[in-house]
Parts: C-alpha cells; structure tokens; sequence
C-alpha cells in the first residue's frame, strides 16, 4: 500500500499478516518493511453497546461503588461515628417510654389524695342470692391531678375472710399488699399485716403493722385503742412512740345514717400531731354515688389531706389508715344469723 512519508515523499509499504485493522507499526523508510520491533499497542475504546452505561475511572483510593439493579433503592452512607437507626417494621408504633417512679418519691409529692374502693361484684351477687361471701378488698390511690399510684390489695384466703363477722371480726387477722402502679408499672411497696388476736373490749387490742417490702423495715404501726363512743387510732412509729392520732368522735350523721348524700354521705376524722397536738391532715369518709350505694353500700371514697406531713413515711401511714378504718367499720359483712334471711333465698321463704 502507497502511504506519505514524513518528507512529502511516496513510499510502497507491505502490510505484515495478521494485522487488524487500525493497529500501529514502524516501517523501514528504505525498504517499506515493517520493523521487527513493533510499537506496544495502546488501549483502544471498546464499543460500547446499545443502552450499555460507561463505568467513570476511578482515582486512586477512591473506593467503587456497587451497581445498583433495576428498582434497588439507594441506601445512604453513613458518617463516621454516625449510629444506625433500627428500621421499624410497616404499622409499627413507637412506645413512649415513662419513667419508673419509687412510691417514695411519689409521696414526697403529694399533698393530698383520695382512696377508692373498688366494687366487688361477686360479693354483689351473692348478697342478691341470699348467702353473701366475703371477697377480697382492693383500694386505689389517687394523686391530686387523678393519676393512679398505687393499689391496696387484700390478700387474706378464702376461708379467713368469711370468718370476718360476727363475734369472730375482732379477732380475726388479714393482710394487704400495697403495690406502685403510677405508669403502668405494678411494683411491691408496702405490705399491711394484722395477726389474729384473741380481743375483748380493751383487751388485746388489734394493730396492723406496715412493712416496706424491698427492706423488709417495719415503717409503723396502726393500733384502734379502747373508746367509749368514739372512734380513735394511734399512729405508732417503729420505736412504738405514738405520732399521730387520728379522731372521728361519735356525733356524725354518716356514722348513725349512711346515705348518698348531705351529711348522712361523709365521716370526718382529724389528724393531729402527738408532740404539738396540732391539726396536720383530714381524713374524709365519702359515700361515692348514689348508683354505687344502691348497687354495694359498703363501697366508699376516702379523701385524705396530707398539706401538714411532710414525712412520706407518715403520709404512707395515713392512707394505710384510711383502709384501716374501711376495714374495722365500714366493711360489713353479712352477719352469720343473717344468712337466707335476705336475697332471693329470703323472698322464696317467705312466699312459702
């Protein structure tokens, strides 16, 4: 093949075998072969194909990033020191997470506070039939903004709580676990514990001692003196030295008539320091409803205004003689010479 020399000239060049198209060789200007030492090839482009996208050339101690499929998301590259989130799975909700409160640091801050009696609908039903069994008791304690912090639960058996009546309900023991409920949680607290005593009149009277059941260190006692036409109680620390004294008197429209409403619906009783004799907090004894007292009258609110104890120990005594108090008078149970004389039981003997 004729080819141009650098000099303008002509010159008769033999291909050698085999080369492709477009490949580089030297020539020997006097003979128009080719050289024996041939140049290195250089790197050609390849083609690309139709719809093929051409890779970028990457500079050195640049990391590749891998090819992505058709419909792949994109996950983004995360910083040093930066955290993964853990991916939620599709309708899943993120839980608040409340922080747990000791019962403690709960009475610190509270100033007052109502107790309610739950409804014990068994105990209901039974007193429909004629033969009223004796249920379990459970109170919860309300903060002033209504906030449920902690529930009295009555854990006497089955057979103690029926003896409760009659001559037998002086002497009779029973036990309360007091629980921390404020959000959500349901923590052990205190315990309530009464042992049965042989009482008569002023002998051998009952007192119930409250227990902190993480330590197991006896918080105080709760003991119902001796009183003629009056309702009094003794608020004893863990040395036995009396504290506080709770006062209801005899003169209360609430104690004679229990009724739904005016004076026959509360029952007073003032607390007073033993050192000062000052008054430090108020007891309230309040019929809740008049749908709750027709559907069980044993059912009752305690208000307790704790605005002069700044002690929670002291204030953890006054709730628990709250339920104290429902428990010594104002949780009747049906007496034993009382039974089938009421009820269904009662109306089908006498229509025979």
């Amino acid at each position: 093949m004729m080819v141009q020399t650098p000099q303008g000239g002509s010159l008769n060049v033999t291909v050698p075998m085999g080369m492709q198209p477009g490949a580089v060789f030297e020539v020997d200007t006097s003979t128009g072969m080719a050289s024996a030492n041939p140049l290195a090839p250089q790197m050609a482009q390849q083609p690309m194909m139709p719809g093929q996208m051409q890779q970028p050339m990457m500079m050195p101690g640049q990391m590749q990033q891998p090819m992505m499929m058709p419909g792949q998301m994109q996950q983004p590259m995360m910083m040093p020191g930066q955290m993964q989130q853990p991916m939620m799975m599709p309708g899943q909700m993120q839980m608040p997470q409340v922080p747990v409160v000791d019962g403690w640091t709960i009475l610190s801050q509270m100033p007052s506070g109502q107790v309610q009696e739950k409804v014990r609908w068994g105990e209901v039903l039974t007193q429909l039939i004629g033969i009223e069994v004796d249920f379990a008791n459970k109170y919860v304690v309300l903060d002033p903004a209504g906030n449920e912090v902690f529930l009295f639960a009555e854990q006497t058996d089955f057979c103690k709580r029926q003896m409760k009546r009659g001559c037998c309900a002086e002497c009779v023991g029973w036990d309360v676990d007091v629980l921390t409920i404020f959000g959500g949680q349901n923590t052990p607290f205190l315990k309530m514990h009464r042992e049965n005593t042989f009482t008569v009149c002023c002998f051998n009277r009952p007192v119930t001692q409250l227990t902190e059941v993480a330590s197991g260190n006896l918080i105080g006692s709760i003991r119902d003196p001796w009183a003629v036409c009056n309702l009094t109680f003794d608020l004893m620390g863990p040395d036995g030295a009396d504290v506080l004294k709770g006062k209801g008197g005899c003169c209360q429209w609430g104690l004679c008539c229990q009724l739904p409403f005016g004076p026959c619906a509360t029952v007073e009783f003032d607390i007073e320091d033993c050192k000062t004799n000052q008054s430090v907090g108020h007891i309230t004894k309040k019929v809740p409803s008049c749908l709750k007292f027709l559907v069980d009258s044993g059912v009752d609110n305690y208000e307790v205004d704790l605005n002069g104890v700044e002690n929670p120990q002291w204030k953890a005594m006054l709730f628990a003689l709250s339920v104290f108090i429902d428990f010594r008078y104002f949780s009747v149970t049906q007496d034993p010479s009382q039974v089938g004389q009421d009820g269904l039981i009662g109306m089908a003997g006498d229509a025979f």
